[in-house]
């Protein structure tokens, strides 16, 4: 049970983090970008709450192992950014 909880902590940033680049890169294409973020943020949160509340049943050890995967899975998301964004500063 705790490779689960690290594996659904891993989806779970992966859920929040990528959907977090998504709605930033997209947020110029609405008419009122505020109220897009609100809902995704919305969305975002739920999907990751619910996981937590879920793993929850599973003990204290299974709940750290997936905070451990979403962070985990930020720093892979922030460091992955950070290499496209270097990139493309080289590029041109």
């Amino acid at each position: 049970m705790y490779l689960a909880g690290f594996v659904g902590g891993l989806l779970m940033g992966a859920i929040f983090f990528l959907g977090l680049y998504v709605s930033v890169r997209k947020m110029t294409n609405y008419k009122h970008p505020a109220v897009f973020i609100f809902i995704t943020t919305t969305l975002r949160m739920l999907i990751v709450l619910s996981g937590f509340y879920l793993l929850s049943f599973h003990g204290a050890i299974v709940m750290l192992l997936a905070l451990l995967g979403v962070v985990s899975m930020r720093i892979v998301i922030v460091r992955w950014q950070k290499s496209e964004i270097v990139q493309k500063n080289s590029r041109g």
